[in-house]
């Protein structure tokens, strides 16, 4: 099955997804499962559900799971698996506001050719209703496809399709802050930044854009020739921030990564991978950039540009040690161990040790946890993690 929604507890300690299809009206039986972050064992089973679930969120205090789908909103205790009421709640989009008071939803399907508020703000405890918002003035049917609060959840803001805006609410009163406008096409994704500084959203015209969240300031960040933009609509699109956050890295025109300084938006250089890019990260000090590619490994220096190594071979997969001394590459099914300080390679870690041995996917995502000791793995559809 694919995975249509995934969640880490706040705390870490459980991994939620729900595996059923892509978003879609059509009946897509779709499971909401519960694993041990740590040990990648299988705990609960909370639901199952006829459609396709878009959305998963646990409460900050990583007690309770909502997941949201195109025909329910279910909410469980965590610890127990116990379905808890939620009233009135329903909607396709889900989002915990910081302090748990609330729970931001978009409407429901059943709705959306209805008149009515784009977005509903809920009381998780009685599932009542205690703030709709609205838009001014809409220029066309809009309809909210994802949500977000600021980290001081004092903002909403919500992705739209069809008027090809992002909308942004003051919370407490409902007023409507900002209309965002810059996409050529539905946005489907928006989040803020985790310092509340920047908001960011992607849509239909393979870009992403990046907002500054003041109130009197609500205008794309500058940039010179807009690096995040793709050459081609039907590519991907690959993004990684440098861990002090300075540097953005996005694919360009397929083959390309740009380095692009944030605060400023200008493209400090271009690096060509020479084939379809599958993968971007950085080092965790910032002074190399790994990217994976149909043709092979490349690693270059960030200051400089300059190309630090190169070996041949597809690779869709690899991740930086927190301590930067190590970096894991997928090769295929097997994954390589390399020392970052001299490239070379420190062992193998073979198919048949991998958690997700047997699948005929090739590994395709690669993520250590942040004290080094797992490393959490994506085959096609399965997920699995391993100490390392």
């Amino acid at each position: 099955h694919t995975i249509s929604a995934l969640a880490y507890s706040p705390d870490g300690k459980w991994l939620a997804a729900a595996d059923g299809g892509r978003y879609s009206l059509n009946e897509v039986p779709t499971t909401v499962r519960i694993w041990d972050a740590q040990t990648g064992v299988p705990v609960k089973q909370l639901g199952r559900f006829d459609r396709a679930i878009p959305s998963i969120a646990f409460s900050p205090d990583s007690q309770n799971l909502v997941a949201s789908g195109v025909d329910a909103l279910r909410m469980w205790n965590v610890e127990t698996g116990k379905t808890l009421p939620v009233g009135e709640m329903h909607g396709t989009a889900v989002a915990w506001s910081p302090d748990g008071k609330l729970i931001a939803t978009n409407r429901a399907v059943s709705e959306q050719s209805q008149d009515g508020p784009t977005i509903v703000l809920w009381d998780p405890t009685t599932g009542q209703r205690v703030r709709e918002l609205n838009i001014e003035r809409p220029a066309v049917d809009s309809k909210a496809f994802w949500v977000d609060f600021s980290p001081d959840g004092k903002q909403v803001a919500a992705s739209m399709r069809r008027d090809n805006s992002v909308r942004v609410w003051e919370v407490s009163t409902g007023k409507e802050l900002a209309a965002l406008r810059g996409h050529a096409g539905w946005v489907w994704r928006v989040a803020f930044s985790s310092d509340g500084r920047s908001l960011a959203s992607c849509g239909d015209d393979s870009t992403v854009r990046i907002w500054e969240t003041h109130a009197d300031k609500n205008e794309l960040l500058p940039s010179g020739d807009r690096p995040w933009r793709e050459g081609h609509v039907t590519g991907r699109l690959h993004l990684a921030f440098s861990q002090d956050g300075t540097l953005l890295a996005a694919t360009k025109d397929l083959r390309k990564v740009a380095l692009v300084d944030f605060v400023s938006g200008t493209t400090r250089r271009t690096l060509d991978a020479g084939s379809t890019i599958e993968t971007v990260c950085f080092s965790p000090d910032g002074e190399r950039i790994a990217v994976g590619s149909a043709s092979g490994l490349h690693i270059w220096e960030t200051a400089t540009g300059q190309r630090l190594h190169q070996r041949s071979g597809r690779v869709r997969a690899l991740a930086f040690s927190p301590d930067g001394k190590q970096f894991f590459v997928n090769n295929r099914h097997d994954i390589e161990i390399y020392r970052a300080e001299d490239f070379s390679v420190q062992g193998v870690i073979e198919e048949e040790s991998l958690p997700t041995a047997g699948n005929n996917s090739a590994i395709d995502i690669l993520v250590v946890s942040p004290d080094g000791r797992y490393l959490a793995i994506k085959d096609g559809a399965f997920l699995g993690a391993l100490h390392v």
